[in-house]
Order: C-alpha cells, then structure tokens, then sequence
C-alpha cells in the first residue's frame, strides 16, 4: 500500500538526515517547533509517497 508521508529533515549534514517521519502535516507541526531551533536551517518537510511495505532496508533518496 501506497500513501503519503511528511518526512521532517535538516540539511545541515550531508546526509539530509531525516528526524521524524509523520502521517501529515498537522501531526508534525508540534514536534517540529519543539526541534527547529537546534538547526541553523530549522526542519523542513516535505511530502513523498511511501510504501508501507518496503523490506529492501534503507535507501537514498535523491
């Protein structure tokens, strides 16, 4: 099953490390308060398509 995420993430890093992963926007907003100060960029969120079924470990994604 295909669905859409709010993936939150910094790109301070090389890496774009990702710091949480919600069902939608309103459920990331709180938490994205919370942490956006211990970034120079803040946290930026983004939506993309996920399959909840994905068993092929991690991946990049570009």
């Amino acid at each position: 099953m295909i669905r859409t995420a709010c993936i939150g993430w910094h790109d301070e890093t090389p890496d774009n490390t990702v710091l949480a992963v919600f069902e939608t926007h309103a459920e990331a907003a709180a938490p994205a308060e919370e942490i956006q100060d211990r970034f120079e960029g803040g946290v930026i969120f983004s939506s993309r398509l996920v399959d909840t079924r994905y068993v092929e470990g991690t991946r990049h994604i570009s």
